[in-house]
């Protein structure tokens, strides 16, 4: 890192400042910027500390700058010449601290000496600030003039100062070709000892492409507690690193009108979904920024559907055996690898009637239901989060001992596509009880509708629905997870399948 340091003031009102940059990647953690103040005592030939400060060291990137001040009020009747100024960059540890630079400071009308831009591609405008500080005891003209191609100054040319004011100027490098550029800036001023006071400038220009952010994408699950990644390929056609890359995150209520959210997650690019984000959506955007800080075209991905609550299990079905005897069977949720899962909970009525506490049973018996008309249904049970909402849920009437119409569901599904994995085409098959509607469609494993093969009514009897591995346009999808979503006017299930390709 480099510090230029200078120290501005006068009648016992100074400024200690210091312009701090980066020329690598650094670890701030525990770094401070040190401020001291020192005044040399000519009569015992010494200098005497006569004020500290210190403030957390912010910068993390190469090519990083910022100015870092502290005022200071000491005795007005102490001579400017005999103070001077200290500023140190160092990590503070208890028993081993150190020390990575530091700057000495004397008393000036001009906080710079010294503009260097370095290398800056073509087309940038970046600038450096300087401030003319009257440290006399009476007001002064000041008078600015440059020589320097390639740089532009802001501000008054010329001014009067009033004693112990302050005007700030912005000096800025706009290289418009591969070459060097140099020149100087100088300050006449009426301060006694300060009258001439030159700024020299250098940079260097050089060509750039700006970079890119490709490949944007979310991996994970869009429910509560869970959590998506998101993941993008920083392409830089002149090999660039990746420099301060902007990561912002957004929410809305129904995917189009936006507002600002923060990520308190350690790592903005991992989301992790509470209570409150159900029903929400989430928008990322990121502008990709090289190590000479060229921004690049700002992209930016939509969750394809709002967060949704904690998945119940799927597949809940049915069958009556010995006259009172309901076989309850079901499947995962759909997203069984979601963290938490550790059992289910079945409901006859209002009432829980069972917890099932191994995630890996899939059937329950209800013995001896009593006469009469009764509902089912099924939770998932998280922890942390607890249940999930119910799952499809379906009437039986028990009647005497005696088996009736609803004793057979009216539609009966397999839990299995064929083959799986498959790679050209794939089947599933299904029988209806009587006429109803069926709706067949298929999703991926982020819960985004891929195709809808079938929504109609199908008559009673024996029926099978064919994908070819091709999505709602015709192109054909990835390899992966898919599944069936197969609906009916009282029964819903997903059936995985797998397409290799």
């Amino acid at each position: 890192m480099t510090i230029d340091a200078f120290l501005l003031g006068s009648n016992g009102e100074f400024s200690l400042n210091a312009n701090i940059a980066l020329e690598e990647n650094f670890d701030n953690a525990n770094v401070s910027v040190i401020y001291i103040l020192t005044r040399y005592i000519t009569d015992s030939y010494f200098s005497s500390v006569i004020a500290y400060e210190q403030e957390d060291f912010t910068l993390t990137s190469s090519g990083a700058s910022a100015t870092y001040s502290h005022s200071f009020s000491v005795n007005s009747s102490w001579d400017p010449e005999t103070i001077k100024g200290f500023v140190l960059v160092q990590r503070m540890l208890s028993g081993d601290s150190e020390i990575y630079q530091a700057a000495e400071a004397g008393s000036s009308a001009v906080s710079m000496t010294e503009a260097d831009f370095g290398p800056a591609y073509i087309g940038s405008a970046f600038t450096k600030s300087f401030v003319v500080a009257n440290v006399g005891s009476s007001a002064t003209d000041v008078t600015v003039t440059m020589d320097a191609p390639g740089f532009e100054l802001s501000g008054d040319m010329t001014y009067s100062l009033a004693a112990g004011a302050i005007q700030e100027h912005v000096i800025t490098f706009l290289p418009t070709a591969e070459q060097t550029y140099s020149g100087y800036i100088n300050i006449a001023t009426g301060i006694p000892g300060f009258e001439n006071n030159t700024i020299t400038l250098s940079g260097s220009g050089f060509p750039n492409e700006a970079p890119a952010a490709e490949n944007l994408r979310f991996e994970g699950i869009l429910m509560r507690n869970s959590s998506i990644d998101v993941l993008y390929d920083f392409v830089d056609a002149d090999g660039d690193d990746e420099g301060a890359t902007q990561l912002n995150w957004y929410i809305s209520d129904d995917g189009e009108n936006w507002s600002d959210f923060t990520n308190t997650n350690a790592n903005i690019l991992t989301l992790y979904f509470t209570t409150d984000h159900v029903g929400k959506y989430f928008k990322f955007v990121v502008t990709p920024i090289d190590e000479h800080q060229m921004t690049g075209q700002e992209m930016f991905i939509i969750t394809p559907s709002a967060i949704i609550d904690l998945a119940p299990p799927t597949n809940f079905a049915y069958t009556v055996e010995n006259g009172n005897d309901v076989v309850l069977t079901w499947e995962a949720p759909l997203f069984p690898e979601v963290r938490g899962l550790f059992g289910y909970k079945i409901l006859r009525g209002t009432a829980f009637i069972a917890t099932i506490t191994n995630t890996e049973t899939f059937t329950y018996t209800d013995e001896n239901v009593p006469d009469g008309t009764h509902t089912y249904a099924i939770r998932g049970v998280y922890s942390p989060g607890g249940l999930s909402g119910d799952s499809n849920t379906f009437e039986i009437t028990i009647n005497n001992g005696v088996s009736n119409e609803n004793d057979t569901q009216e539609i009966i599904l397999n839990n299995y596509a064929y083959p799986n994995p498959f790679s050209a085409e794939s089947s599933y098959n299904f029988q209806v009880k009587r006429s109803q509607n069926v709706q067949i469609s298929v999703y991926n494993v982020k819960g985004q509708l891929i195709r809808t093969l079938a929504d109609k009514t199908f008559q009673a009897g024996s029926h099978s629905i064919t994908w070819d591995g091709n999505d709602q346009k015709g192109n054909g999808c990835a390899s992966g997870v898919y599944f069936y979503k197969v609906v009916s006017p009282k029964k819903s299930s997903w059936i995985k399948t797998i397409l290799m390709k």
